[in-house]
């Protein structure tokens, strides 16, 4: 075991830093876990660890739970909707909780982050919140623990601390700590600040500041850090896949028909091929990850979607070609939703494959179809 103190807004250590390595060490590996208690969140604070997030979610087997604090309006609404887009771009994966002290005499005051990895964790504990303060600019008292043994008493009060909050029991309420769903979102929103009274500049130059060690470093299975950013129809290349999703033999990899891999991603058949492949999320892109296209038979390939891991099936997906080599998009269509409806009409009466189940529609941008793909994007 070691540990230090992060000498933050003193030296260029700080906590962004730490988070950041855990989510690159981890990219690529399996059942690895990120942890974060906090009191308080800002939308600069999301967003500047929004991509990292994406590589260390990227691949299946990883997890990150966060529980936040509401009281006296020390999270603003952009963290609110940032970190439900989050939950809902990265599903199954990523889960976020509200926690809300039940008196106005006291309030939810934790901070605590946690890197589980097999039979050790690493854990930061201290005064900082999941703002752009907390994580890099401010001046805060800071504790690394580092190759913490799980049997070690330092490691099992870490963990003590996180279980205290994330499965309540008595003093506590489990009416104190709710899921942050579509409703409970709705409900901030209106309660909210818009913006944190201590975060005055723009949510971009605050996250530009923390990313400055990072501007110029390719992540792990990615490219250099890109910032969150509204996606116009104009950086579409064109091209368009609209497809169902079965139930898969394995379940965070989806299969391609050897049309769709020599049509739609222009594969030819017996190469070995990778593709840089992002989500299409409500904030914009997400950090793109390098995912192979698997090749499963003489007729197959298979691509890795860990947002199909839990949902239940049929359901669609839908991809988009970006501009550049071998880059695309893409978007889970649920079957409860009014997007699957659609999609699933217009695979009815356009999709190919046959008499095969697994019906798929390539397309261009333009077309007659178009009109309504497009009504499918993410809002």
């Amino acid at each position: 075991m070691k540990t230090r103190v992060i000498q933050q807004a003193i030296t260029e250590d700080c906590l962004f830093n730490v988070i950041s390595k855990w989510c690159q060490s981890g990219s690529g590996c399996k059942n690895r876990s990120i942890k974060i208690l906090t009191a308080f969140a800002s939308g600069a604070g999301v967003a500047a660890l929004s991509p990292l997030f994406d590589v260390f979610l990227g691949y299946d087997g990883n997890t990150i739970e966060i529980i936040c604090g509401i009281d006296r309006n020390g999270t603003d609404a952009e963290a609110i909707r940032m970190l439900y887009n989050l939950q809902e771009t990265h599903y199954s994966t990523l889960k976020v909780s509200i926690f809300k002290a039940p008196s106005r005499s006291a309030i939810f005051h934790p901070k605590l982050y946690i890197n589980e990895r097999g039979g050790k964790i690493d854990f930061v504990i201290g005064s900082a919140n999941l703002t752009s303060g907390g994580l890099g600019l401010n001046f805060e008292s800071i504790v690394l623990y580092e190759d913490v043994p799980r049997s070690n008493k330092e490691a099992r009060n870490a963990i003590s601390i996180w279980k205290t909050y994330a499965e309540p029991h008595s003093p506590l309420s489990h009416s104190y700590l709710k899921a942050l769903t579509s409703e409970e979102r709705t409900s901030l929103l209106r309660r909210m600040p818009k913006k944190s009274v201590w975060e005055k500049r723009s949510t971009k130059r605050e996250v530009t500041e923390l990313w400055k060690p990072l501007s110029h470093v390719p992540l792990a299975n990615s490219t250099i850090v890109q910032h969150r950013k509204p996606t116009p129809l104009s950086a579409f290349q064109g091209d368009y896949l609209l497809m169902d999703v079965l139930k898969e033999t394995r379940r965070t990899q989806m299969q391609l028909p050897l049309p769709v891999v020599t049509g739609f991603f222009r594969v030819k058949r017996g190469e070995h091929a990778e593709v840089n492949v992002a989500i299409l999320s409500p904030e914009g892109l997400t950090q793109p990850i390098r995912r192979p296209l698997v090749m499963s038979g003489t007729s197959m390939r298979r691509i890795e979607v860990p947002e199909i891991k839990t949902r239940a099936r049929n359901l669609a997906i839908l991809f988009l070609k970006l501009r550049g080599r071998r880059r695309f998009a893409y978007c889970i269509l649920p079957r409860e939703s009014d997007s699957y409806r659609v999609a699933d009409q217009l695979l009815e009466n356009h999709g190919q494959q046959g008499a095969k189940e697994r019906r798929f529609l390539i397309g261009r941008k333009g077309n007659k179809q178009w009109a309504v793909v497009k009504t499918l994007l993410p809002k």
